[in-house]
């Protein structure tokens, strides 16, 4: 029997767009991601007054308080 030579290019030509298809998918699917995300940040942004260090603060002191159950 008589291995056939051109195989490999066929298989290739069926895997290969496949491939790249999955990863155009990929790519779509986390850009939509990040323009929800960057989305999300601008309107909180813009709704109100981030202080971290405050909430930072505030968040230890309720830890504090639930763990010394006050």
């Amino acid at each position: 029997m008589k291995k056939i030579e051109g195989s490999m290019t066929v298989e290739a030509a069926l895997i290969i767009p496949l491939v790249l298809v999955m990863f155009a998918m990929t790519m779509t699917t986390g850009l939509q991601m990040y323009e929800e995300c960057r989305e999300t940040a601008v309107e909180l942004g813009a709704g109100q007054d981030l202080n971290i260090i405050q909430k930072f603060y505030l968040w230890n002191e309720l830890g504090e308080m639930w763990e010394h159950g006050d």
